[in-house]
């Protein structure tokens, strides 16, 4: 079984999240005068990131279940060398063109800063403006650390209640934390972490979930209208104390629905809308384009340029990033781990591994 296979809709998902936080940081820029945030604003950026958070969670779990489909096992070697693979060399490649631009501006970026993005610590210690977008980043790859060991050695019922623990407690930790500091940490893992939690949870229990009639009438019906509304309320600033227990609860649980519903609506106008190739190619670039936007929306606005040539420039920045480094960097991982398949393979069959055909 292929667990690299597309699923419909969401590079469309991936579309809309990196178009929210694109459209905020385009925003930003031209509103830091602003004396204070006004009561009434959406933090679309924060929302985008939101989204990847869930589908993340969603798309690592279903990979691993569907590898365990086809071979009852979980190689966690060949996980984390896809991970590298998938995530390091765009990385990296970020960090050099930082490291470059340095060299003809005023410095963006310190070595330390450069090593903290590097080792995915940047939630818990921002440093400047042009890695601090990396704590979303820093997010996930902890989160990692550990999910696809206990998914791999754990049963489905112990994982179940492993995240469902996760859902519960974080919204209370992230309370506790407006309560005493106000919203200065809101990028720890401990705070968001959840959001992860939401689309393992839905990869885990898709099939039982479609499966529940009361869910098939709910998928069909105008209900699901209010989805958006309800993660829109929930990404709302005011007050602090009820977002943090509840809003980005809400925020998370309608995202992981609204994922599903995607996927098994995919034909549907609004299916075929996220499916379309300029969308799907959008998302495509996602991860790229994600790394590269904070330079010149946010960090350096005025370097090349304001609206559109900075966007212009990234989405150029991201293109290159995509074709010539994200990409082969993927297949150079997928090559690796098949040769190391078959030569385990030979080995279990007895064949050197060196062995030409026919000798």
């Amino acid at each position: 079984m292929d667990t690299e296979k597309r699923i419909p809709s969401l590079d469309g998902v991936r579309a809309v999240a990196i178009g929210l936080v694109i459209y905020w940081h385009l925003w930003l820029p031209t509103h830091l005068w602003l004396p204070s945030k006004p009561r009434i604003m959406f933090d679309w950026g924060t929302l985008g990131v939101y989204i990847f958070f869930v589908l993340s969670g969603y798309l690592i779990t279903t990979m691993l279940l569907r590898e365990f489909a086809a071979t009852q096992s979980v190689s966690l070697k060949d996980f984390y060398t896809r991970r590298f693979f998938r995530i390091i060399p765009p990385l990296l490649f970020l960090l050099l063109g930082v490291e470059i631009l340095d060299q003809f501006v005023p410095p963006l970026a310190s070595v330390k800063a450069l090593i903290f993005s590097l080792f995915f610590l940047r939630n818990y210690h921002p440093g400047p403006l042009v890695f601090q977008h990396l704590w979303s980043l820093s997010v996930e790859e902890q989160f990692y650390l550990m999910w696809p060991f206990l998914l791999a050695r754990l049963s489905r019922r112990t994982v179940t209640r492993l995240l469902v623990t996760v859902i519960v407690i974080v919204p209370i930790v992230r309370l506790i934390a407006v309560l005493s500091i106000g919203d200065k940490y809101v990028w720890h893992t401990e705070q968001v972490g959840d959001g992860l939690a939401w689309g393992c949870l839905l990869a885990l229990w898709q099939p039982q979930l479609r499966a529940n009639r009361l869910y098939q009438r709910f998928s069909r019906s105008w209900a699901t209208l209010f989805l958006p509304c309800i993660i829109a309320a929930g990404i709302y600033y005011y007050p602090l104390s009820v977002n943090a227990l509840i809003g980005k609860s809400a925020v998370f649980f309608c995202v992981a629905l609204a994922i599903d519903l995607l996927i098994l609506r995919c034909n549907s106008p609004v299916g075929r809308l996220f499916n379309l190739p300029p969308v799907a190619w959008l998302g495509k670039l996602s991860y790229s384009l994600y790394l590269w936007q904070q330079i010149f929306l946010i960090a350096r606005p005025k370097l090349l340029g304001w609206f559109p040539l900075n966007l212009v420039i990234s989405l150029a920045c991201a293109a290159v990033s995509y074709y010539l480094v994200e990409q082969p960097a993927i297949r150079l991982g997928r090559s690796i781990i098949a040769l190391r398949r078959n030569a385990v393979t030979l080995a279990t069959v007895g064949v050197p591994a060196a062995a030409e055909p026919g000798t």
